[in-house]
């Protein structure tokens, strides 16, 4: 008797789920293409930053937070001294900070410089920026940002045409994580590799 309850239990479990459902046939199956279904915009600008969004400001003994209106550096207390304004949302203070410029497959990179123009914000001279297609093919770019040798400051600017056009990238001031996801092994893989979408 319970094999006979149960038997009828699983029919009766399998038609209110749909599985008995002979209206659901196979031309309502779409197999959804991966590949086609996503194409990056022709142009795209992006940056990897990190900064403030916002600073206290003490107005006559009383502590008020002063919000940024723009990106970049601004003077919110009107002390002369300026904070790096970053309204992105983005936590990205242990990576090269870098803007990424895509257009069609001719890829351009350059640091975000500091606000005297000294070296790159961030400090980093660097970045390793891995760039993927969305068919996943691939390549590393090596990028020298800044130069500071024999009493001389060079910003740099690598532009690289690329033989695919790339969907997202991955930006780090190392080669070590590439590859590696967040694990026990690389708990701060997240901090130290960046992930944008173009």
């Amino acid at each position: 008797m319970k094999q006979v309850f149960f038997a009828v239990f699983l029919i009766a479990m399998a038609s209110l789920t749909g599985c008995l459902n002979e209206e659901d046939s196979s031309e309502d199956d779409e197999v959804i293409d991966l590949i086609n279904s996503y194409s990056s915009p022709q142009t795209s600008f992006v940056k990897v930053d990190d900064g403030a969004d916002g600073q206290w400001i003490d107005n006559d003994g009383v502590a008020e937070y002063v919000f940024c209106t723009i990106e970049g550096y601004q003077d919110l207390n009107g002390d002369g001294n300026k904070i790096y304004c970053d309204m992105d949302g983005h936590y990205d203070p242990y990576v090269p900070q870098i803007r990424v410029i895509k257009e069609g497959n001719l890829i351009t990179i350059e640091c975000i410089r500091n606000e005297d123009h000294s070296n790159c914000h961030g400090g980093y001279s660097s970045a390793y920026v891995l760039l993927t297609s969305i068919e996943g093919l691939r390549e590393l770019i090596y990028c020298k940002l800044f130069d500071k040798s024999y009493g001389s400051k060079l910003f740099r600017t690598c532009e690289v045409t690329l033989t695919f056009e790339p969907a997202f990238f991955e930006v780090s001031g190392s080669t070590h994580y590439f590859g590696k996801e967040s694990s026990d092994e690389y708990p701060d893989y997240y901090s130290n590799v960046v992930i944008r979408v173009f």
